[in-house]
């Protein structure tokens, strides 16, 4: 199955925030002064937010942001098996 971000702890500048998780998608809010946009991040190889080569992009204020530890730090679960990456991920 591969990885979750599901009941991973995240933070943005060493503070807790919040984040909504289902399976490898997370869901957060920009927080540029005044953006507030909604921001995806998916932690699969090559996709938008899971390494600092494939940020995601806030649709509104242009700001960049990606996971850490990105997603080619960690060795890919085997197949079947769910893990989380990290008990804290990083916005940054």
């Amino acid at each position: 199955m591969g990885w979750t971000l599901s009941g991973v702890h995240f933070h943005r500048n060493n503070q807790p925030t919040q984040v909504y998780a289902d399976g490898n998608n997370a869901a957060w809010v920009c927080d540029r002064t005044s953006c507030g946009h909604p921001i995806l991040f998916t932690y699969l190889e090559g996709r938008i937010g899971s390494e600092p080569a494939h940020p995601t992009r806030c649709p509104k204020c242009s700001a960049t942001y990606s996971l850490s530890p990105a997603f080619g730090s960690n060795p890919q679960p085997p197949k079947g098996d769910i893990r989380k990456p990290a008990p804290v991920m990083h916005i940054v």
